[in-house]
């Protein structure tokens, strides 16, 4: 038997009640919340079954998610897209994200980690001046992250790996560690474009 999900509501009034027992909480459902008996409302959404596994089987708490959560929504075959939750379109069940044009289901989704957001954050950066994360071209200009300085992007070379700045050699993940972007060779105004 699998864990039962549940809201975050619903798992905390199921730990105040995992003494109940099976007839006690049919006799709730039943009545409908009679004033006289005491018993959190949002577990009358429950089968008797799944409030009864809840306790034998444990249960898994559904994620919350609100508008402006980053997420990562799984379409299965169609690959999974990072996202901003900008509305909803059936509350608490589908909603749609910055990137997407048509809705995702909370089901297929689930928050991202800090790392992730940082790493689609710098994908966005990039492909905002038509770029793939890291994608140097030659007469780029970066600056050290410690002291500012520009560097020039030269030539790459096809028989060795790495990128050339002001004539020495640096392999990407040194680049990325140390340096940012000054400006794009497309945004210089001293080099012709053409």
């Amino acid at each position: 038997m699998s864990k039962v999900k549940l809201t975050k509501e619903q798992a905390t009034a199921v730990e105040k009640y995992k003494n109940d027992l099976r007839f006690r909480h049919w006799q709730e459902k039943v009545n409908k919340m009679r004033n006289e008996i005491i018993i959190e409302k949002c577990l009358l959404e429950l089968s008797t079954d799944d409030f009864m596994n809840a306790f034998e089987y444990g249960y898994e708490v559904e994620p919350e998610f609100n508008v402006g959560d980053w997420v990562i929504v799984d379409y299965g075959e169609y690959g999974t897209e990072i996202g901003v939750i900008k509305g909803w379109i059936d509350k608490p069940h589908s909603f749609y994200i910055d990137k997407c044009h048509f809705g995702a289901s909370v089901k297929e989704t689930r928050h991202v980690t800090p790392e992730e957001i940082a790493e689609e954050k710098e994908r966005r950066w990039w492909a905002s001046h038509g770029r793939e994360p890291w994608e140097l071209k030659e007469d780029d200009v970066l600056t050290r992250n410690d002291d500012g300085f520009p560097w020039l992007v030269g030539r790459k070379r096809d028989c060795l790996p790495g990128y050339y700045l002001n004539g020495e050699s640096f392999n990407l993940q040194d680049i990325r560690d140390r340096y940012r972007v000054m400006c794009f060779v497309d945004d210089r105004k001293d080099v012709d474009n053409e």
